[in-house]
């Protein structure tokens, strides 16, 4: 990005791109969320956003699943390392969503 962008620095869209393996017996819908968070300090994170994307059919009869998902818009409140999580909801009591990918994007102003 150029050296004079201001923050929060905003673009159209941001396309994430995942590759998803079916390792179970049954064909399911899964509802995927994108939680997005900035590494503020070594181990202090701020939740920037989660997305819903759309559902992913998994089926053993299509091992592998390509998917591409659009942010839009994608807003980055300060320059520096984002994790993207591909989460999935637990099938258990907690309700809480697990990760089960993780993509780093390090947003930095340009040099002059």
């Amino acid at each position: 990005m150029r050296p004079d962008t201001e923050f929060p620095f905003e673009r159209d869209e941001f396309w994430l791109y995942a590759r998803i393996f079916s390792i179970g017996e049954e064909t399911a819908d899964i509802d995927f969320q994108i939680r997005i968070v900035h590494h503020l300090q070594e181990r202090t994170l701020w939740r920037v956003g989660i997305v819903k994307v759309s559902p992913v059919r998994l089926s053993p009869l299509t091992p592998v699943t390509n998917v591409a998902w659009a942010i839009r818009p994608m807003i980055f409140p300060f320059p520096g390392l984002y994790e993207f999580q591909l989460c999935e909801p637990r099938q258990d009591w907690s309700k809480q969503k697990r990760i089960v990918a993780r993509e780093h994007v390090r947003i930095e102003r340009g040099r002059e």
